[in-house]
């Protein structure tokens, strides 16, 4: 563990590393003691993955125990106490329609189109709820039974063309989920990632400067670097009232490569108060891909 996360830190100083138990059942106590020893053996990690599945993992085998969203909320909270690390969904689906062997359905979801669209809004919703919760990953969306009948049982497509009704809730989710995280961040600057990524040439870069107590933040450079640290442009360099910006940013004479861009933000009383040096800083990295 120690060897591989070095390997990727190498790679990437300001990857987070998740780490994710598979395939072992919902045993509370073999998680706590993962995760204890992980800890105790002084294994650097930033995020818990957990994969919740009510029928059964892999998918088609039918489940030991049904975990309800409960048991599996009231893991999360367990687990974030022992570690003070956040949780990550690694996986979870749910299925349309009955396949042998797949055991019984969640209570009050039906192995249906339906059924499963009202599954995934849910346990989004309860996953939105908590605070225990940093972000969740859907198990196999794009599969179809024509590709894999198990598998095409818990995709979000009945064939290339047509997704099934769980894919609204999951887009209007998103959609939900990015202006709440805009809006509801008065106490931090928000850099997004640049859309799309990996780019060819031009790329979108959303940030969000908002107010912090009294002081608003001011001044604002949002610059590019390489991957050597050398400055490649300046976006934006003045000053910004509190608010949501965004950006197109053309990279057509610059070769393919890894990049960086950083936004930095000044609250106007750091230059009543002298205070220069207070500076808010968010980072990301974007790939340009020709």
């Amino acid at each position: 563990m120690k060897a591989a996360i070095n390997g990727v830190k190498r790679a990437d100083s300001i990857a987070q590393i998740v780490l994710h138990i598979g395939s072992v059942g919902w045993f509370d106590s073999i998680h706590q003691a993962f995760y204890q020893y992980m800890t105790s053996s002084n294994v650097e990690f930033d995020l818990i993955g957990l994969s919740y599945y009510t029928t059964g993992f892999p998918p088609g085998t039918p489940p030991t125990t049904q975990v309800t969203f409960s048991n599996f909320l009231q893991l999360c909270s367990l687990l974030v106490n022992q570690t003070n690390k956040k949780i990550i969904v690694s996986e979870f689906s749910y299925p349309s329609f009955f396949i042998d062997g797949m055991g019984v359905n969640y209570p009050g979801y039906p192995f249906s189109e339906e059924g499963q669209a009202f599954y995934i809004r849910d346990f989004i919703q309860q996953c939105k709820a908590d605070t225990n919760i940093f972000g969740i990953f859907y198990f196999y969306p794009d599969y179809q039974p024509a590709i894999n009948q198990v598998n095409g049982a818990y995709g979000l497509f009945n064939d290339d063309l047509n997704y099934k009704q769980a894919m609204s809730y999951i887009k209007n989710t998103i959609a939900s989920n990015n202006d709440n995280t805009i809006v509801n961040s008065p106490n931090t600057i928000f850099l997004s990632q640049n859309f799309p990524n990996p780019f060819n040439p031009t790329t979108k870069i959303r940030y969000t400067i908002p107010s912090v107590g009294t002081l608003l933040m001011k001044f604002v450079q949002l610059k590019v670097y390489d991957a050597l640290g050398n400055e490649i442009a300046t976006l934006v360099d003045e000053y910004k009232t509190s608010g949501t910006y965004e950006l197109i940013w053309n990279a057509e004479n610059l070769p393919s490569g890894i990049y960086f861009y950083q936004l930095r933000a000044i609250p106007s009383s750091s230059f009543q108060k002298g205070q220069a040096g207070q500076v808010f800083t968010k980072t990301r990295k974007m790939s340009l891909l020709k």
